[in-house]
């Protein structure tokens, strides 16, 4: 995949079984609020999620650039 936020001069290789591990540190919640007398309703949805490696050797970044 192509990524505009990563240098041209690097290429990074992850194993997609072992590389990353999507971590939800707090389920999905919402929040529902409606105030009659003003006429405002608002809703707020929320969630923390959090990324860790597995396994460290499962990632690898290459840099294209020989000397």
């Amino acid at each position: 995949m192509r990524c505009d936020d990563v240098p041209t001069d690097l290429i990074i290789g992850l194993d997609t079984r072992f590389a990353v591990e999507e971590v939800i540190t707090q389920p999905l919640m919402v929040e529902y609020d409606k105030i009659i007398e003003q006429r405002i309703e608002e809703a707020i949805i929320s969630e923390s999620v959090a990324y860790a490696k597995v396994i460290r050797e499962a990632s690898v970044i290459l840099d294209t650039v020989f000397a």
